[in-house]
């Protein structure tokens, strides 16, 4: 139960469209970083969570997640006598931040601004100074990508309301592969040919500066190919 290695299978499982077993490893991964005292970690942790949990459509609650690692970088303790969360919603649980509150914070908040995690002193395992601006930025662009989406939901739309806490749900470590996983993997069918028509298949994704766009061109001749950009 290494912390770091739940942190890195949670990325990985994101990759494969696995949303619900990274975020269950992401959360192991804050206990796991809470018994070991693993500070670093534990605001890792919570960055996890909020990709996993954005990933999911549950806007409100990766938010959150943003909230919560970002209060850990400038020193907050990780379990808070009050949650945060209580004073960003409405009496419905609704989630209340918008995306002009997430830039204004941006512009405006001494950590950011001034680097004033420089001057901050924090308990043995804590990142420098540099890496704490670095993680507190790299959840603050999240925040504005999640709030932006939010933005367009109805104000009664599932999406909004927060349905978690600052100490995650514990699960188990979950075993992935299965007997007949290992099975196909010691017998691996014959590769299929794939037809030279066949349509390449777009994937993309954005964050608030760059736009990647990855195209999986399968049965194409690589000497003929030819790639135009407009």
């Amino acid at each position: 139960p290494n912390p770091a290695w739940l942190v890195g299978r949670s990325k990985a499982l994101i990759g494969l469209n696995r949303f619900n077993e990274a975020l269950d490893d992401a959360n192991l991964a804050w206990h796991a970083a809470y018994e070991r005292n693993k500070r670093p970690l534990l605001v890792e942790a919570h960055y996890r969570r909020a990709i996993a949990y954005y990933r999911l459509g549950q806007l409100a609650n990766a938010d959150c997640c943003c909230v919560y690692a970002m209060r850990l970088v400038k020193g907050s303790p990780a379990k808070e006598k009050e949650d945060p969360k209580l004073a960003l919603v409405d009496d419905q649980g609704r989630w209340k931040p918008t995306l002009e509150d997430a830039m204004n914070e941006a512009k405006t908040d001494d950590f950011n601004v001034g680097d004033k995690a420089s001057g901050m002193s924090l308990a043995t395992g804590a990142v420098t100074a540099r890496s704490q601006t670095s993680e507190w930025r790299l959840a603050s662009t999240l925040r504005m990508q999640i709030l932006r989406t939010m933005g367009n939901l109805p104000e009664d739309d599932p999406a909004r309301k927060v349905t978690i806490g600052l100490v995650p749900e514990q699960k188990k470590l979950a075993a992935l592969a299965t007997e007949a996983d290992e099975l196909a993997a010691a017998q691996p069918a014959p590769k299929p040919v794939v037809p030279s028509d066949t349509p390449p298949r777009l994937q993309d994704f954005q964050n608030a500066k760059t736009i990647y766009v990855s195209i999986f061109s399968k049965g194409n001749n690589k000497e003929k190919l030819q790639v135009e950009f407009t």
